[in-house]
């Protein structure tokens, strides 16, 4: 009798121990092609958090990041993907810095949060990109409205800029990461070539100012022409050094001295 009852006492302790439902992850880890397909078949919107596993606010985004996926997964498929095992998909979203999360929605990017955020801006963040989702571009805020002009801006779309100055975006207004137009546009003009030489042309031709503007980064107001001008003597500066170095090297060596 004695045995029997120990067995299910056991028994008792054993089941109460195992979970009653197997716990799904909800965030989902992806590669190059995984990320491809969830976009591609998910009708929830999909987001994204690409890190890099080298990248410190990374590491205290994920937990974050995972704790808003827990409270979300009725609404929100979440995933993870390492900037360095799918670089090239990655900077085709426009996505420069890390952490930066990408909000998908019906297969297109409707929103990117880039940097490190608390538990309640990340929510506040998320949760206001995919309510504006699916508003015109003049229904949608002035916040929203510049962050889609920033994103048109770091991705080079023409159409997507004229549509948004249409909207009634301010050429020369300063973005959500703090800096102006013409300068993000600049900026990203060596990556995208002739086509990023046609989006400076484009916003001068909408008016963007060419005069002094006070701008992130430099002590005093500053002219995009002095911009370029400043990025031109830091490249050359960098070439010069390259110079020096092929010189050493093409240099005839001497015997070493025994």
């Amino acid at each position: 009798m004695f045995s029997i009852t120990k067995k299910l006492v056991h028994f008792s302790l054993l089941m109460m121990s195992l979970p009653l439902f197997a716990t799904v992850e909800p965030v989902q880890q992806l590669t190059k092609d995984t990320a491809l397909q969830l976009i591609e078949k998910e009708d929830k919107p999909v987001i994204i958090d690409v890190f890099a596993q080298w990248c410190g606010p990374c590491k205290v985004m994920k937990p974050i990041f995972h704790r808003f996926a827990h409270q979300h997964t009725s609404e929100y498929t979440c995933a993870e993907l390492d900037y360095d095992k799918a670089s090239h998909l990655v900077q085709k979203w426009g996505v420069g810095d890390i952490p930066t999360i990408v909000v998908f929605k019906n297969k297109n990017i409707i929103g990117k949060i880039v940097g490190q955020k608390s538990a309640d801006a990340l929510k506040k963040e998320i949760i206001g990109i995919t309510k504006q989702a699916g508003k015109s571009l003049k229904e949608l805020t002035q916040e929203a409205r510049a962050a889609k002009f920033q994103e048109a801006l770091e991705q080079c779309s023409l159409d997507d800029a004229a549509q948004l100055l249409d909207a009634g975006v301010d050429v020369d207004a300063p973005l959500p990461n703090g800096q102006i137009p013409l300068f993000v546009t600049i900026a990203h003009c060596p990556r995208f070539g002739d086509k990023g030489i046609k989006m400076v042309q484009f916003l001068l031709d909408h008016g963007a100012s060419t005069k002094e503007i006070t701008a992130p980064g430099y002590p005093d107001p500053i002219k995009p022409r002095d911009v370029v001008v400043s990025m031109i003597d830091q490249i050359q500066a960098v070439v010069d050094t390259y110079r020096k170095v092929l010189t050493a090297l093409d240099a005839p060596r001497k015997a070493p001295a025994k």
